[in-house]
């Protein structure tokens, strides 16, 4: 009796054994991934050289992508040790201005590395045309043009009156001039994250003032206020397919000397 029982264990045993081998033959599914990073970032690399203590640096500017179709969330962290240097990270912000001012059309690009403002005079002038592009006046600089190109590159000393070359302007500033348009383009690296600018134009001998309550008169009245770089708070989310620029700005510290390696990691 027990000895059939057996038998039929065994009989079923191989049966099952059986159905799995026949199972196998069905086929396998398989699947091969090439996993690469979704973020992607490049620049974020700067040397600096002779750089004075006590100094603002600011550095060379890192797009950060992704590249995935679904939102990713990163941090950026650094090494700095806060007592010898510090960095901090902005956004940029474009900005753009367009108006009509007592007959003189003022417009404002941002391409990314210059503001550009262009004066562009209703119809020929009976005068020479002049233009000045004054940031954070008067304790800051004034750039200004004639219709030739000429007279660029000048500081207006606090005093509003003396007017001194800038050392070294050209490789920031540049100008051009034509009969009823001319032109102010001004690195934006030399540009504070906030300012303020104003204009003037010599409209046919009349002087005409651009500020911020477009009147075209006084220079009393108040001026644009320009934001360009925000500071980055972490986390930051970026959503699939688009890009961050990011523009570190370094703090040298009073007392430091010597040379300084500070890295940044994208996590």
């Amino acid at each position: 009796m027990n000895k059939k029982k057996f038998l039929i264990f065994g009989v079923l045993g191989i049966f099952a054994l059986a159905v799995v081998s026949a199972l196998a033959y069905y086929g396998i599914f398989s699947a091969s991934f090439n996993v690469v990073s979704a973020v992607s970032v490049s620049g974020c690399s700067d040397t600096l050289k002779d750089v004075w203590s006590g100094d603002v640096v600011v550095g060379s500017q890192c797009m950060i992508t992704n590249n995935a179709s679904t939102e990713r969330e990163i941090n950026i962290i650094n090494d700095a040790d806060g007592e010898n240097i510090s960095v901090e990270y902005f956004k940029d912000v474009l900005y753009e201005y367009y108006g009509n001012i007592a007959g003189v059309q003022v417009n404002v690009t941002d391409d990314g590395e210059w503001l550009q403002w262009i004066y562009t005079y209703a119809d020929t002038p009976t005068h020479t045309p002049k233009m000045t592009v004054a940031i954070d006046y008067p304790d800051g600089f004034a750039i200004t043009t004639f219709d030739d190109g000429s007279h660029t590159g000048w500081y207006y000393a606090p005093d509003g009156e003396t007017e001194v070359p800038l050392t070294g302007s050209e490789t920031w500033v540049q100008t051009s001039g034509t009969a009823n348009t001319l032109t102010v383009r001004i690195k934006k690296i030399v540009l504070d994250n906030e300012f303020h600018w104003h204009g003037y134009a010599n409209y046919n001998g009349l002087g005409v003032w651009i500020n911020s309550n477009e009147t075209g008169t006084g220079y009393g009245e108040p001026p644009f206020e320009v934001t360009i770089r925000e500071s980055i708070v972490n986390p930051i989310t970026l959503i699939g397919g688009s890009s961050l620029v990011i523009t570190p700005i370094y703090t040298i510290g009073t007392y430091a000397t010597g040379e300084y390696t500070i890295e940044t990691q994208i996590a």
